[in-house]
């Protein structure tokens, strides 16, 4: 594992990456990836005190580890995530209140109802035009009753229901 603080430097296009920290994976028996993430997650959120810190991992790297005090992470879904709605206002009567709301669905069935809007993004240092949507949902299978969203990206032309489907805990953050 490898954290990194990304910084835009004077003289590149880009923004990069600069690696601070790193654990070693010690195989079976040990902790896991996602477990050696969040230590690192948790270090640097503790250097930098603040809403500043944003973890971002691959598709692997989801998971209540990753659940830092004072830092988000973002992750990409996999097409089987089950999103469910938020949990319902409490309804006053005795007993536990309700977690989760209905199920959503898969990020495919969310894609169908999506209200798409274009947005320009940079990639690669180069300038592109997407069409982004963002449901607010909880994935309550990796990160239990932590409310989230889902930002879908389908590019300009594209036949597919979505291209990228991604689940961030930064409700905060712009979609694009």
């Amino acid at each position: 594992m490898v954290a990194g603080i990304a910084v835009r430097l004077p003289f590149c296009t880009a923004p990069v990456c600069l690696p601070v920290l790193f654990r070693l994976w010690a195989g079976r028996g040990s902790a896991s990836p996602v477990e050696l993430a969040g230590q690192l997650l948790g270090l640097v959120a503790a250097e930098f005190p603040g809403p500043c810190v944003h973890g971002v991992g691959d598709a692997a790297y989801h998971g209540r580890p990753l659940l830092v005090a004072g830092s988000t992470w973002t992750t990409r879904l996999p097409a089987n995530a089950a999103l469910y709605d938020l949990a319902p206002p409490r309804t006053g009567r005795r007993g536990r209140p309700a977690l989760k709301g209905p199920r959503l669905g898969r990020p495919a069935d969310l894609a169908a109802g999506a209200g798409w809007q274009p947005v320009a993004v940079v990639r690669d240092g180069r300038g592109a035009s997407v069409y982004v949507a963002e449901v607010p949902c909880l994935w309550c299978g990796s990160f239990g009753n932590t409310v989230g969203r889902c930002v879908l990206v389908r590019e300009e032309g594209s036949t597919r229901p979505y291209d990228l489907a991604l689940f961030s805990t930064d409700p905060t953050s712009c979609a694009r």
